[in-house]
């Protein structure tokens, strides 16, 4: 075992698990210190009304829901709608409760008005104000879009403290009477959000103890479940990571679970965890266990294929051949192949020659003498056939080169569509189609089909009954 994971695992070992009570109470201390700190920072005129606008955003259309709300990541497409059905109708209500603040603030600011009548309409203003602020701190807005926010107002204070002990006449004057400037400068910011350097400094030092105490409630949660990340990631290990890295992937996975945690989650924490825990190492393994990289849905085909080929074989009490698997898994002989081809691990030149091989030994050319005749046999068949077909393609053009070596991977082995080839060269896939066509057309009527030909008559390398097996497919 590493040291430096050996260590790790002695050091989260002296840290108690937490039982049910405890989670919960983790999590109900989170969400109501994630709360404050909402309601703490959307009291400020700048901070709601930058939020209103990223809500207004997602309502229209104009940023993709993922961003913007939390919960909204593992949710169906058909669900979004719904998701901005909602938005719009808290928007709705916010809306009509800052129209009703306004209008009773003009009316305390009346001269003409009764002072009985003033201070109603100033307690109103406050109540409007505590609801449209509530309102939006309950909506599923990510929390992280507020982050930027903070950052700025608390720049906004450094800038106004040093303003006010600069020159505190000109200060306080420009606090008073400037207009509001498209600058955004401190004086200005200030007066558009009707604080004063005192009052934010308030707001922000109030905000940060209910950041603070957010961040401890997370900090106890993820503590306490880090034994389930190391339980965890016993299940992935000889896949390509090491220990420490999967460790490390999972506790990714266990700050994003906790990120994302329902308010008015049932059941334990820990279940709703180990997925997003998984998640994150079976994501790692996708993209950094192999040296040559593949998409995750391939290789959850590739896991799938071999799954099936360990059943077949413990039904059959034998290796079952391409066709059986092929046929019991409904997919073309051809599919299998390019399954079986993606499942082997790449030989590194520099690395150790085999598992009980000197850790000094490298794969040196005792190994390719070593290789079966009828592997490099095949290999110097691939190599005449790419030659021909080489010398054939002459009679093309150069776009209709291009057409067949893209719709049929002569150059990379991947082949592509008629759309995708369309696409690549700025061309409908119709008249991708019409080129392919005449190009085939004109390479079986020259000269250079008939050296092609050859190539069929027989597969240097193959028995005749691997040939008897591939003729059906």
């Amino acid at each position: 075992m590493d040291a430096s994971l050996r260590v790790y695992l002695l050091d989260i070992g002296r840290t108690p698990l937490l039982t049910a009570d405890e989670e919960r109470a983790a999590m109900r201390r989170i969400r109501d210190a994630g709360m404050q700190f909402r309601c703490d920072l959307l009291a400020c005129e700048l901070v709601l009304d930058g939020a209103l606008e990223r809500l207004r955003a997602v309502c229209d259309g104009r940023e993709p829901v993922y961003q913007v709300v939390e919960w909204a990541a593992a949710i169906r497409s058909a669900d979004r709608l719904r998701i901005r059905r909602e938005l719009s109708r808290t928007l709705t209500l916010v809306e009509s409760r800052m129209r009703w603040e306004a209008r009773d603030d003009r009316i305390a600011a009346e001269p003409a008005a009764s002072l009985r009548r003033r201070v109603a309409a100033r307690g109103r203003a406050r109540r409007w104000r505590r609801e449209a602020v509530r309102l939006v701190a309950r909506s599923p807005l990510r929390t992280e879009c507020l982050r930027p926010w903070f950052e700025r107002l608390r720049e906004i204070q450094r800038r106004a403290e040093r303003l006010v002990a600069n020159s505190p006449a000109s200060a306080a004057a420009g606090l008073a009477a400037r207009p509001v400037s498209p600058h955004g400068e401190p004086a200005d910011l200030l007066c558009r959000m009707g604080e004063t350097p005192a009052t934010l400094g308030r707001r922000i030092r109030t905000a940060e103890a209910a950041r603070k105490a957010y961040e401890a409630a997370k900090r106890v949660l993820i503590c306490g479940n880090l034994r389930l990340v190391v339980a965890i990631a016993k299940r992935y290990c000889n896949r390509g990571l090491s220990m420490l890295d999967l460790v490390q992937e999972g506790n990714f996975g266990l700050m994003r679970a906790v990120e994302k945690t329902s308010r008015s989650a049932p059941g334990r924490f820990s279940h709703y965890a180990a997925w997003w825990i998984a998640q994150a190492m079976r994501q790692a393994l996708a993209d950094h266990a192999r040296p040559i990289r593949l998409p995750r849905r391939t290789l959850q085909s590739v896991a799938r294929m071999r799954s099936l080929a360990r059943s077949l074989s413990q039904a059959m009490r034998r290796q079952p051949n391409p066709d059986e698997l092929a046929e019991t898994a409904g997919i073309p002989l051809t599919r299998l192949f390019h399954f079986i081809r993606w499942d082997r691990r790449p030989l590194r030149l520099g690395g150790p020659a085999g598992n009980g091989g000197p850790v000094s030994g490298q794969i040196d050319a005792r190994f390719v003498e070593s290789l079966p005749q009828e592997s490099v046999c095949r290999e110097a068949s691939y190599t005449g056939l790419r030659d021909c077909i080489e010398e054939a393609m002459t009679a093309l053009d150069e776009r209709q080169r291009e057409v067949l070596r893209l719709r049929f991977g002569l150059a990379d082995g991947c082949s592509h569509s008629l759309r995708e080839v369309g696409r690549m060269l700025s061309l409908s896939g119709e008249r991708i189609r019409q080129l392919e066509a005449g190009s085939i057309f004109i390479l079986r009527t020259s000269e250079a089909s008939r050296r092609l030909a050859g190539f069929l008559d027989e597969e240097p390398g193959c028995s005749a009954a691997a040939r008897g097996r591939r003729e059906p497919a």
